[in-house]
């Protein structure tokens, strides 16, 4: 690829045929950046270098001491331009390297300690300093894959200050404090600024295997800096250095729907191509219903066996068992859900059932029970660590991760477990041997990793790897468990606690907390309806392709994560959010005992999904029924011929509102049709009417229950719809159902 340089006294540049980039001549930091030859949309703000380092007790330290540009190299590499921008920060030296392909920027950062006194690294803050894409007044700022808000203006993204809370404005709600997630594991850390106005877009986000990286957003009123802080962590001694992973800048000159969709296709390009022999996902993921259970809830394996034809009537498929392995229970007895008296994820020994459940025998009869219903069953495998008394600790004192003090340490916010180190070959060496020995033994179809959710580093000295290694190793363990159990069962799946890029390429569905969250705030009136559509359409653009999600109203960790779903159990809101999740297209998932008193509404709403393969396989279109109701939500799902128009109001009262059906998109020929209610199985009656003409779904006037939900079909009106919801197979155009009752409104 051809360059050029150049430099003066302020400024170096170096330019490509599609992008411009200039370091300051003082510290090194980005200045210029450039797309095509347009306006630089960098450096709108006071001069700032573009990486900080963090050491242990002493914060971040271009903070305090002078940054000083040293050198640079720029040379043409298999295609590529690479340029290596030097500086200095105190007694570390660090090469910030960008590699130019086209219009995607591919950063690293390496960092050698060049004093005579060992360093603890504990973090890499790498800047876009000052950016802004189009005029100030159009200019949005979008985070997809987080709680912020979709199509943020520049104006609310500048007013984030580092240490101060976002408002809601910029996030309709915190999750941990903080607005924007972990990158790869729980989002992608994406982060956008583009021109409302134009066709300009700035794409900036990280991907790695080895350590995370937090996405920070910081203005000045006027432009933002986008950063990633890379978690990096090593001792290091003098002459040693180490690198942190790849932060990607994408530029393009496209509105931010096509912008999205190019930056879909980088995957391959930045970090995000599946390995070659990695295996597909377990076809039967997408027809999944899953029930979320302690089998101690119901006294153990043997009453959960029991249990199962009140499971398979609320059209339950699949069963994650919560740990079942011996967690120390003071009192001996089955685990009673009360988190203060014992924590099943804290487990003393994976060799030995927890106490009261039963033996092993009784699990094998559970799991051969829920078999002959058509049930699958997973096992949670929780990856954190384990409780402080286990036996491991003394046995293999390798495993686990260590702090400065070389104690073992403890999992953030969760006292109660001792971390594991996941770059230790032996561990992982062990429990995948034993995860696929419990496969075998007790024929089951897969588990559900729970990773820790804030892994440590390992400060334990001379080991043969750097401190932070530990924090994304379990990221091979589930690759190699995933061949291993499909080797030995062809349909058994993973399903993952994290849902982000890295964590989705290894697994073949995961549970999505985010969605959740969101339609929280829709049902709280934080986000409109319209907002609600954008941000899940940003959502899966911002996910490799192809990914499977499973959401919910409840489950073992919303006692943590949002407290007041558990409260808004049975209410219509909760129903309602419940049914918008399987109309969106994610997988449901049920928390023990949410079904009690719900049992009829869960069985009409799991059956009418069973039922309809737009629900479970269909292309997700949302907002796409303009209506004169800003309360009201719209989804369309459509799967060949099978379509089905996904309604929520969110408001709470009962009103009639107009919607103008896509017709184009569901190809209807010329003639009258009736709206059948796939979630209630009935026949729609509007005002004394059963029937519409073509032309007049233009304009369609329905009347909605206070925080109703809907799930509509189309039907020739020459047809009759049957009254039960049971046991019919999906209606489609060509292939209308037979009668139903008729329920005025």
């Amino acid at each position: 690829m051809a360059f050029t340089v150049s430099q003066t006294r302020e400024l170096l540049t170096v330019r490509t045929p599609e992008v411009e980039l200039g370091f300051s001549c003082d510290d090194g930091g980005l200045r210029v950046l450039r797309h095509g030859g347009g306006p630089n949309l960098a450096g709108h703000g006071e001069p700032r270098p573009s990486v900080d380092i963090c050491v242990g007790g002493k914060g971040w330290l271009a903070e305090r001491v002078f940054v000083r540009y040293l050198s640079y190299t720029v040379e043409e590499r298999d295609g590529a331009v690479e340029v290596v921008v030097v500086i200095g920060i105190g007694a570390l030296k660090v090469f910030d390297r960008y590699r130019v392909t086209g219009s995607l920027i591919t950063r690293r950062v390496s960092v050698e300690n060049v004093g005579e006194d060992e360093v603890q690294l504990c973090g890499v803050r790498m800047m876009l300093p000052w950016l802004r894409v189009g005029p100030p007044e159009s200019c949005c700022f979008d985070a997809p894959g987080n709680s912020v808000r979709p199509r943020v203006p520049l104006a609310v993204a500048a007013d984030q200050r580092p240490g101060v809370l976002p408002r809601r404005f910029f996030a309709p709600g915190l999750r941990q404090q903080r607005a924007l997630e972990p990158a790869p594991t729980i989002a992608a850390g994406l982060m956008a600024l583009h021109d409302a106005g134009g066709d300009g877009a700035l794409l900036c986000w990280y991907h790695s295997a080895v350590e995370p990286a937090l996405p920070q957003v910081e203005g000045n009123g006027q432009a933002v800096t986008l950063s990633h802080v890379v978690e990096v962590a090593e001792w290091l001694r003098a002459e040693v250095g180490i690198s942190a992973d790849a932060q990607y800048i994408l530029l393009l000159d496209m509105p931010w729907s096509q912008a999205l969709e190019a930056f879909q296709r980088t995957w391959a390009l930045a970090g995000g191509a599946l390995p070659p022999d990695a295996p597909p996902a377990a076809p039967w993921v997408r027809d999944a219903a899953i029930y979320e259970v302690h089998p101690a809830r119901f006294g153990g394996f043997a009453g959960l066996a029991d249990a199962l034809p009140g499971l398979t009537a609320l059209g339950v498929n699949t069963l994650c068992l919560l740990p079942i392995w011996d967690y120390g229970a003071p009192d001996g007895r089955p685990w009673d859900g009360n988190w203060q008296a014992g924590n099943p994820y804290a487990v003393a020994d994976f060799g030995r059932l927890a106490a009261g459940l039963g033996g092993p025998a009784d699990l094998r009869r559970l799991v051969q029970a829920a078999h002959a219903r058509g049930i699958r069953v997973l096992l949670d495998l929780p990856l954190a660590g384990v409780a402080p008394g286990a036996g491991y600790l003394a046995d293999h004192p390798e495993w686990f991760c260590q702090d400065e003090h070389g104690q073992p340490a403890r999992a953030p916010g969760a006292d109660t477990v001792v971390a594991f180190d996941w770059a230790n070959p032996g561990l992982r060496d062990h429990f995948a041997g034993w995860a696929l020995g419990l496969l075998r033994d007790y024929e089951l179809d897969g588990f559900r990793v729970i990773p820790p959710r804030a892994p440590l580093p390992n400060w334990a000295r001379g080991l043969p790897y750097h401190a932070s290694a530990s924090t994304l190793g379990y990221l091979s363990l589930i690759e190699r468990l995933r061949h291993a159990i499909r080797q030995e069962r062809p349909w058994a799946a993973i399903l993952g606690a994290l849902g982000g890029p890295a964590c989705a390429q290894r697994q073949d569905f995961a549970v999505d907390e985010l969605p959740h969250h969101m339609f929280f705030h829709l049902a709280l009136n934080r986000v409109t309806p319209a907002e609600l559509g954008d941000w899940l359409t940003d959502h899966w653009g911002a996910l490799p392709p192809g990914t499977v999600r499973a959401c919910f109203t409840e489950s073992h960790h919303t006692r943590l994560l949002n407290p007041i779903a558990d409260g808004m159990r049975g209410s219509r809101i909760s129903r309602m959010l419940l049914a918008g999740m399987v109309l969106c297209g994610f997988v449901p998932l049920i928390w023990s005992g949410q079904e009690e008193g719900e049992e009829a509404f869960i069985a009409a709403l799991l059956g009418a999904r069973a039922r309809s393969p737009a629900l479970r396989h269909g292309a997700v279109r949302c907002n796409a029924a303009p209506c004169d109701s800003p309360q009201v939500f719209s989804v369309l799902r459509t799967h060949g011929e099978d379509a089905v128009l996904g309604l929520l109001n969110v408001g709470p009262h009962r009103h009639t509102v107009t919607l103008a059906l896509p017709l184009h998109e569901l190809a209807l020929p010329d003639g009258d049709y009736q709206i059948v209610d796939l979630l209630r199985g009935q026949r729609w009656c509007e005002g004394g009417r059963h029937a519409w003409a073509r032309d007049e779904l233009h304009a369609l006037r329905l009347t909605l229950e206070p925080f109703g939900a809907y799930g509509l079909a189309l039907h020739p009106a020459a047809s009759e719809v049957e009254g039960s919801a049971q046991g019919r197979a999906a209606p489609s155009l060509k292939n209308p159902p037979p009668t139903a009752t008729v329920v005025e409104r």
